[in-house]
């Protein structure tokens, strides 16, 4: 299919015709069945579609065990639609239109990639194609060795090959010796090998300069660590349904500002920071019990997987045994009638029943299937249930305790502030000197209780919304595990019993020739 373009030029779309009509020309002679024998989309490896006046990258989704995808030589003016293809490991993208690079976040098994003979200016977006190994970049708009980043490409630690061949940079006679000095895991430089002298030559023109640039990507290096290791406990607590319950972040959340303010006063101070030991212990208690129970589903949910993955492969097994038998039993019927041993319209026509009660079955074994796994992801959700329901009655009991802990501390602090302005009216201490917000507060009892009891009223509110929080989280994870289990199985047995129609339908085609051809 092609649409106008331009001048009245031509392009052509992606569609299924398109790549339907390619795949037949590429393929083996296994494959070349692709539609009659039940093929898929994603059992396609390998896809070229190169040469075909492209201008937009679309309609591949499908197609996600592509490992090696050619679309040089288009029109292709932005790289889009290949999200979904997150197994390919080589893609050419040469001689097209393309002036940025993006649209590569989910591509983390590329090792091959190719955007020669394009228009980019400069390296980015690439972060995540941490397995590269040959990047061609060559005839592109890199206009100097340190405007378009060459130390960019010092992230990509198995980086072998690369191509800058026909840049405006190459012209710069520091080009070959700046380029091995920064990438010093690079074999071959514009598909020359470099020489070891070379390198080495290299790295000691840019001894200084490369010491600098290295303790600022071990700075770098250790900060994306932490923030990596951060960002990794937030998820085991996400995960274990209680976010944000780590050291005394959900403390500082709970107590408001106007009673930590009240530390100045020295029993109030040590009262705090009990009443603070107290409440983190109490948090940390329940942090460990969620992240204890989050593995024990984690369990659950394996083993269920596990149990799924067996009873399919079991009827696959069974399956498989019975088409086999089929096609060799279609075998020996079409060698018999091709030597007119035997009555050729009997043969065919019991081949045909044969066919039939093959479909009815493999339908059979797939309803069983169905069955048996309904019944199990019944158990299943009764089980997990059952596992958060203990969770959840340990959160209550939790939430319940801080809570109360709370009310008491907040009333023992009003005694001790009140105590203490009864002091100071009788003159038997210095009156403090507290923070600006503060003097309204403490200047007399009225106020004081006023402040303590709005005070409390938020602490709970935000106790209370941190409870709502992690019950949601649990209820959610139930229902939502449940839910996405029975849509996979219904995807799965959706495309079984297609795969069991388009098999039946594809011998029977075959059979039906044979006897047309016999009574032609």
């Amino acid at each position: 299919m092609s649409v106008p373009f331009g001048f009245g030029e031509e392009v052509a779309v992606i569609s299924d015709e398109l790549v339907t009509s390619l795949l037949a020309e590429q393929a083996t002679d296994s494959i070349k069945a692709y539609n009659d024998a039940g093929d898929e989309d994603q059992d396609v490896t390998t896809l070229k579609l190169d040469f075909q006046r492209i201008l937009k990258i679309e309609n591949l989704w499908t197609y996600t065990s592509l490992t090696h995808l050619q679309l040089d030589n288009n029109i292709i003016e932005r790289i889009e639609g290949l999200e979904c293809l997150v197994n390919l490991e080589w893609l050419d993208l040469s001689f097209n239109a393309i002036e940025t690079i993006e649209g590569l976040d989910t591509l983390t098994k590329l090792t091959d990639l190719s955007l020669h003979h394009n228009s980019i200016s400069t390296l980015s977006n690439m972060d995540a194609l941490v397995n590269l190994q040959v990047f061609s970049i060559g005839e592109n708009n890199l206009t100097s060795l340190e405007d378009a980043p060459v130390l960019y490409l010092r992230r990509f630690k198995q980086l072998r090959c690369l191509n800058l061949a026909g840049n405006p940079l190459t012209e710069d006679e520091r080009y070959e010796s700046y380029v091995a000095a920064y990438l010093p895991t690079l074999v071959y430089l514009d598909y020359i090998r470099l020489a070891p002298d070379t390198k080495q030559a290299a790295l000691l023109a840019y001894q200084d300069k490369l010491e600098v640039v290295q303790t600022q990507e071990d700075e770098e290096e250790k900060k994306a660590k932490l923030e990596a290791e951060e960002r990794a406990q937030q998820q085991k607590l996400l995960d274990a349904c209680v976010p944000g319950m780590s050291g005394s972040d959900f403390f500082n959340t709970v107590m408001s500002s106007q009673v930590l303010s009240l530390k100045l006063l020295p029993e109030i101070d040590e009262l705090l920071s009990t009443f603070e030991e107290k409440f983190n212990a109490k948090v940390h208690a329940l942090t460990d019990v969620g992240i204890e129970h989050c593995e024990l589903r984690k369990q659950e949910r394996d083993e269920l997987i596990e149990a799924l993955q067996e009873g399919v492969k079991d009827t696959d097994a069974e399956a498989a045994a019975l088409v086999l038998a089929f096609i060799d039993k279609k075998h020996d019927v079409l060698a018999a009638v091709a030597d007119h041993t035997a009555p050729s319209d009997q043969l065919l026509t019991d081949l045909q029943t044969a066919l039939v009660e093959l479909k009815e079955t493999l339908l059979s074994l797939e309803v069983d299937l169905g069955c048996e796994i309904e019944a199990t992801l019944g158990k299943f959700e009764r089980n997990y249930t059952e596992l958060m329901a203990k969770f959840t009655e340990t959160v209550q009991a939790t939430f319940a305790e801080l809570r109360e802990m709370e009310e008491d501390v907040i009333g023992e602090l009003t005694t001790l502030a009140s105590n203490y302005l009864d002091a100071v009216i009788k003159g038997e201490i210095e009156p403090i000197e507290f923070p600006l917000e503060m003097e309204e507060i403490i200047r007399d009892k009225t106020a004081l209780a006023s402040a303590m009891s709005t005070a409390h009223d938020d602490n709970v509110a935000e106790i209370d919304n941190k409870e709502d929080q992690v019950m949601g989280l649990a209820k959610q994870e139930v229902q939502g595990l449940v839910d996405r289990l029975q849509t996979e199985e219904a995807v799965r047995n959706r495309k079984r019993v297609a795969e069991i129609v388009r098999l039946t339908k594809y011998h029977r085609t075959d059979i039906q020739h044979v006897l047309e051809d016999l009574t032609a």
